[in-house]
């Protein structure tokens, strides 16, 4: 006498999928620093080789969030008026990025283009 075992799909656990890449532009990436506030925290994949052109300052990273950039640049755009890329009052963790071509307000820029 044989026992036929029949296993559904719910019996094996999901499997993780990987986050999504945040689209290669400023409306993707202010909108994910934004959503990721809300969460008790966040890592967010950037684009991997992208440049992300800002002509307006990110949200404030208020929350408890990781960025991996694969390599990634977060720059002003030239055609803009000076101002500070990101501010943090929360935790950011940030991997494998350049941010470059910001302005601290009321402080003059470095040569080497160094304040955020």
């Amino acid at each position: 006498m044989g026992v036929a075992i029949t296993v559904g799909a719910s019996a094996f656990p999901a499997t993780a999928q990987p986050a999504p890449f945040v689209a290669c532009n400023e409306g993707a990436l202010s909108t994910a620093i934004t959503l990721a506030n809300a969460a008790p925290s966040a890592t967010l994949s950037l684009a991997p080789g992208c440049v992300y052109k800002l002509t307006t300052r990110l949200p404030d990273v208020t929350g408890n969030i990781t960025i991996n950039a694969n390599g990634d640049t977060i720059t002003r755009d030239n055609g803009a008026l000076a101002f500070r890329i990101l501010t943090v009052s929360g935790q950011l963790i940030l991997n494998n990025a350049t941010i470059s071509n910001g302005t601290q307000p009321g402080k003059a820029r470095t040569s080497a283009g160094a304040s955020v």
